[in-house]
């Protein structure tokens, strides 16, 4: 209705506000040939805004330049997300989405030069054109004034597909049908109506998308005993952008503790502990290309995801470390109290702050603002001693921090015997602590929930290759099985392409690539333990390979299903990437290749294709072994 009858962008406006039902919220672009403004009308349910170059050239800081990929970016049809289930709060924060970055990044590279065939490049790109698109439009003012529009049927990257059995996208069912790709056609719904009009009789005429021991948590079970019960509720609102950090960690945290296990408090630990490493290598990641800030410093960007992820990351971590300081009960009395005296009110802080300190009675203003002026993360240094006392024996652990030093609290894992005995620790500046056990312990893994964020060497997740996949090479072995391991690449690369990044990355033989080659790009690098050369390169990275063996964290495998993925630096530059999947046979490599999961972190153990222990890569020297 709106673009058979709207005259203006006030009359598109109008019209799909009117008798609105929520049904269709999205953002609309608009553009008027007449008057050569462009507009893009954010339709919500109760709210709506509209940005139009006439009032601002810029709203989005790309001057003339406006799109549209419905990620929200008003704050009040952004409040309209406030009612969720349980009442569980909401992240109110805007955060570019990566459709919104690479449109940042294709008006940089061709501001004053947006034609049709730029559009025709754009389209063709991923990740603009995502898997599951299917097809392109493009018109410009000139095609417009004319009622003419450039149409692409079928996969505007070229790459066809299939109907496959049990692939969401394209399933194989009765009368599925392949997306063709038949190029560009104009389309022109006056030339249309007038052949139509010439086929239908003239008085019808008428102008009308591991094995490792289970946790002993000893009295502190009590720590991973969640009653969703006490969860709070409701959504808090920033009085500034410095706010945040709270407001995303509110509901990031809430959705962290409201998921884990009620049956079980070491599983539950466990759980937790994976969630707080992916925050933390998320953390690194992010500041390791785009830079670190305060979360103070929080604020609205388009052009990367710092200024979001950075302080929802830290705030989250502020939440937890409260929690362990003060306990369940008063932590929770806190964060209830903090949500129903703001609950869809402006919170500052120090508002924070004074209601944390009112209701737990300490002080928590430096406890809270050094996670929030500062950059960067604490630097800790463990060190182990094993004393033998009175027929017991003594673990002495030291922990010296960099400077500025933070107060935090932490917890170890100590194995004694057949047990791994969880021990709690508070830090406060340099600091020392002495346990007892009956048995000498045989190894410490210090901050064993990740409890506190931490440099590491290792800090890459698999899905990391989503976040940047234009640079990456699959690399496949040639020192035997060339033929197989070339059709199992070529089989992979079309699966990573369909999961997610459309593109095909593209296929180099290990016997091909150079140094340079080798540390410019990031490499998904595969093969059997003995025939991709690359797997020599990877002594400083603790994985060993031989025929039909790999070492790992320890563990020798040599079964011929058992197969490994692992995210490493790159042995050739640290700053780029290694994606390793190795295996003890063919038949187990095709097996773990046959699907793509992007909820891989660091590394994952492989048994006959299914995962059977994933996890993260823990910081250099907080695994000790005492033997």
């Amino acid at each position: 209705k709106a673009a058979q009858y709207a005259s203006s962008i006030d009359d598109v406006e109008r019209i799909l506000w009117d008798g609105n039902n929520g049904m269709y919220t999205n953002d609309w672009p608009i553009a008027d040939i007449k008057t050569g403004e462009v507009a893009i009308l954010l339709l919500g349910t109760h709210s709506k805004k509209l940005w139009r170059t006439g009032e601002d050239m810029a709203p989005f800081g790309t001057p003339g330049f406006l799109w549209a990929n419905n990620n929200n970016r008003d704050p009040e049809v952004r409040k309209e997300y406030l009612a969720q289930p349980h009442d569980r709060p909401y992240d109110l924060m805007f955060s570019p989405w990566n459709r919104d970055i690479a449109f940042n990044e294709f008006y940089e590279a061709n501001a004053g030069k947006i034609d049709a065939i730029a559009a025709v490049d754009l389209w063709a790109t991923s990740p603009i054109n995502r898997a599951h698109a299917c097809d392109g439009k493009i018109t410009t003012t000139e095609m417009a004034e004319e009622m003419v529009f450039l149409a692409h049927h079928g996969k505007v990257t070229l790459r066809e597909k299939f109907p496959t059995k049990g692939w969401r996208y394209l399933p194989d069912l009765p009368g599925a049908e392949p997306h063709l790709t038949l190029g560009y056609a104009t389309i022109s719904p006056i030339y249309v109506n007038e052949r139509l009009q010439e086929l239908r009789p003239e008085s019808s005429k008428t102008d009308n998308g591991g094995d490792e021991a289970e946790l002993d948590l000893g009295d502190l079970v009590g720590e991973f005993e969640i009653d969703r019960a006490d969860l709070w509720r409701r959504t808090v609102f920033p009085a500034s952008p410095a706010e945040s950090w709270f407001v995303s960690a509110s509901a990031a945290y809430w959705r962290i503790l409201d998921g884990l296990d009620d049956d079980d408090p070491s599983v539950a630990a466990e759980e937790l502990a994976d969630l707080m490493a992916e925050l933390s290598v998320r953390y690194l990641y992010t500041v390791s290309r785009e830079g670190d800030l305060a979360a103070l410093e929080a604020h609205r960007a388009y052009d990367r995801y710092s200024p979001y992820l950075v302080p929802r990351i830290k705030g989250t971590f502020v939440l937890h470390q409260m929690r362990l300081l003060l306990g369940n009960d008063i932590f929770f009395e806190v964060m209830r109290a903090v949500h129903d005296r703001y609950a869809e009110r402006e919170m500052t802080t120090a508002d924070f702050i004074a209601v944390a300190e009112q209701v737990s009675g300490r002080e928590l203003d430096a406890f809270v603002r050094q996670w929030l002026e500062r950059e960067g993360l604490p630097v800790l240094r463990p060190t182990v001693e094993v004393r033998s006392k009175k027929g017991q024996w003594q673990l002495v652990v030291s922990v010296d921090q960099g400077e500025p030093a933070y107060t935090l609290v932490s917890h170890l894992a100590v194995t004694v015997g057949d047990r791994r005995i969880v021990k709690r620790m508070e830090l406060d500046g340099d600091t020392e602590a002495v346990f007892t056990f009956d048995e000498r312990p045989t190894e410490v893994v210090f901050n064993v929930f990740d409890d506190v964020p931490v440099p590491r060497r290792s800090f890459y997740a698999w899905r990391n290759f989503i976040d940047d996949f234009h640079s990456t090479l699959i690399v496949y072995a040639t020192a035997s099985r060339i033929e197989a391991n070339h059709t199992l690449a070529r089989r992979w690369q079309e699966l990573v392409a369909d999961t997610y990044v459309e593109i095909l990355p593209p296929l180099v033989k290990d016997a091909e690539i150079d140094a340079a080659a080798a540390a410019t790009h990031d490499l998904m690098v595969m093969g059997t333990t003995d025939d991709n050369y690359l797997f020599g390169h990877l002594e400083d990275s603790g994985i060993e390979f031989e025929r039909g063996v790999f070492r790992f964290r320890g563990r020798t495998f040599a079964e011929p299903d058992d197969g490994l993925f692992a995210v490493l630096p790159n042995p050739f530059n640290p700053d780029k990437v290694l994606y390793l999947i190795a295996a003890n046979s063919a038949k187990e490599l095709h097996d773990m290749t046959s699907r793509y999961d992007r909820g891989i972190p660091s590394w994952a153990l492989f048994k006959g294709g299914e995962i059977v222990e994933q996890g993260y890569f823990e910081p250099e020297s907080f695994v000790v072994d005492l033997d």
